[in-house]
């Protein structure tokens, strides 16, 4: 597991004037509240008027810690720059950028020396985040796995990694009369060191230059003029007030290594390629051909000491934006199931056709035949599935299905549809875990919520919800869990649109009692961005040593598995 890294500074703190309309303090919480969900270590500053609304989210965040009480009064950069509380920049943001305003932009550094001095070497490197900054970020996720990344993983260079608009030296004559963006100021991070660098420079010079220009100015011209004149040498890259705000090069972070060698490939959206590491391997099985239909998504489950792969067929294949070609004359989409038996080296054995329709149902909605995405799971001895259909539901919209797998027969047995908690357009992706013995679904992620058939019925009624950092915002199941040491392990996915859709990946780790997650991996993509989808997972122990092995399709066909090192596989702890 991955022990935190890097320490994450911000302060919320009383200025004593009106806040801007669009930046009150109740939105500034909500924005701060998104960054206390990423799960990565926050030490806080905020005044006396602040402490009961942050104490809350201490309380409900254990990754904040309360670091200091202060009023901006009592901070040394106010001592210094009260002499020149008149003298401000003549070109600036009035409501805004008033004395106070200005003295608190440059106390971040002071902020950061009190952090530093009381942590010491125990994060061996720091970084400034504002405490509003989430106001500027509009995909959750992308931002908070690249801060989960910084916070576990080492820089490979000291220096203070800094963002910023501009070249070097542009209107460095115009410093003291207008803002300038040769950094942005609401992020930066560095080893231990090199910020302490940092802070010394700024502050064994600020007091000679606030009395050699007699003028205040924010702190990114500080630190630019601190560049320009005092010999200051920052790492910096083009950053602007987006995302890109935040994104430190990723060729400059140190990577896992196994034996002295790197053995994970990281691109440069802080993804893990797991094809591309050196220890993976991977392959495709030979399926027999169905006319008119392409194998896609693969599901496995071990029951009774046989090694199961349901293949799902489709009717239809993706053009490279991610647009369908049907192969059917009035645009029909079907799906085939295919029952795949492999040996103790999982490669295949047998295969056979499963019947397209689960016995005792009735099709209303034709449009969208036969049974999607079946996950296979061991219910107490019976090998059952959960999937999606349109087919067989009261309403025109997609249901899960629930029913056992005979493999013998090649039926599906026993299906009901099950309706979801509240009346939805779709139901996708409910994964099936055991809990105390009993039969459970995890609905959501996010909150997390897990429910269970009603007895006699067939509805799912929601038994527990936790709430779980932001990173699981827009996560969906993919895979059955499997048992792996103390734990239950299987694969979650979120997208994004485009032209194609693209997936990305992550392992999980849950109680077995209660189902919540204890760890989560780094995300990552098996082999390229694009349509990858993972429904089969498991884990296989080869002369003592546990691999995952995943099963996924490539642009909804090409199915290939995949397999790797567990120790391989960073986990952080949720």
């Amino acid at each position: 597991m991955k022990s935190p890294n890097t320490l994450f500074v911000t302060a919320c703190i009383d200025l004593h004037i009106p806040h801007e309309e669009h930046k009150t303090i109740d939105m500034r919480v909500e924005n701060f509240e998104k960054l206390a969900r990423s799960g990565v270590p926050i030490a806080l500053f905020t005044s006396k008027k602040y402490v009961d609304r942050m104490m809350k989210l201490v309380e409900a965040y254990p990754n904040v810690r309360m670091h200091k009480v202060v009023e901006i009064e009592d901070t040394l950069t106010y001592k210094q720059f009260e002499p020149y509380r008149d003298h401000l920049p003549p070109v600036r943001y009035a409501i805004k950028d008033k004395f106070e305003f200005l003295t608190l932009m440059n106390a971040k550094l002071e902020f950061m020396r009190d952090v530093i001095d009381t942590y010491g070497d125990t994060f061996p490197q720091y970084s400034w985040i504002d405490f509003n900054i989430w106001y500027i970020f509009k995909h959750s996720i992308e931002i908070t796995k690249r801060l989960w990344f910084y916070a576990t993983h080492i820089l490979k260079h000291e220096g203070v990694y800094i963002p910023g608009c501009w070249h070097k030296g542009r209107e460095a004559d115009l410093l003291w009369n207008r803002i300038n963006w040769r950094f942005c100021g609401g992020f930066f991070m560095g080893n231990a060191a090199s910020v302490r660098d940092f802070i010394d420079v700024y502050t064994k010079n600020i007091s000679a230059i606030l009395e050699e220009k007699k003028v205040l100015t924010w702190e990114v011209n500080i630190w630019s003029h601190l560049e320009n004149q005092y010999g200051w040498v920052p790492k910096w890259y083009t950053g602007d007030h987006n995302e890109s705000m935040i994104h430190v090069p990723m060729e400059d972070f140190e990577m896992p290594e196994v034996d002295g060698e790197t053995v994970i490939h990281y691109n440069e959206r802080s993804l893990q390629v797991l094809c591309k590491n050196q220890h993976a391997k991977s392959g495709k099985y030979l399926l027999p051909p169905v006319p008119g239909f392409e194998p896609t998504s693969p599901s496995f489950v071990t029951f009774h000491d046989a090694n199961i792969l349901n293949v799902r067929y489709v009717n239809y294949i993706l053009t490279p934006q991610g647009s369908y070609i049907i192969r059917h004359r009035e645009g029909h989409l079907y799906t085939k199931n295919m029952c795949v038996m492999l040996d103790r080296d999982c490669k295949v054995s047998s295969a056979v056709m499963m019947e397209d329709k689960p016995t005792g149902l009735v099709t209303r909605h034709p449009i969208i035949e036969g049974i999607e995405d079946i996950r296979l799971f061991d219910d107490g001895g019976v090998l059952k599935f959960i999937a999606t259909q349109r087919e067989f539901s009261q309403e025109n919209v997609n249901r899960m299905i629930l029913g056992e797998y005979d493999v013998d027969t090649q039926q599906l047995c026993n299906a009901k549809v099950i309706e979801p908690p509240e009346f939805t357009g779709c139901e996708k992706n409910w994964i099936p875990i055991h809990r105390n013995g009993r039969l459970h679904f995890i609905y959501k992620w996010y909150p997390l919520q897990i429910g269970e058939i009603e007895e006699g019925g067939s509805r799912l009624i929601i038994r527990e919800e936790f709430a779980l950092p932001s990173i699981f915002e827009r996560m969906r199941g993919s895979s059955g869990f499997v048992k792996f040491e103390d734990s239950l392990v299987g694969v979650i996915h979120y997208s994004e649109e485009g032209a194609p859709r693209t997936y990305f990946h992550a392992l999980v780790w849950l109680e077995k009692e209660t189902g919540r997650p204890t760890y989560m991996s780094d995300i990552f993509i098996f082999n390229k961005l694009g349509i990858e989808f993972c429904i089969g997972f498991t884990v296989e122990v080869v002369e003592g040593v546990p691999f995952a092995r995943f099963w996924f399709s490539q642009h909804d066909r090409d199915p290939m598995w995949l397999c790797i090192p567990m120790r391989l596989i960073t986990k952080y702890q949720v």
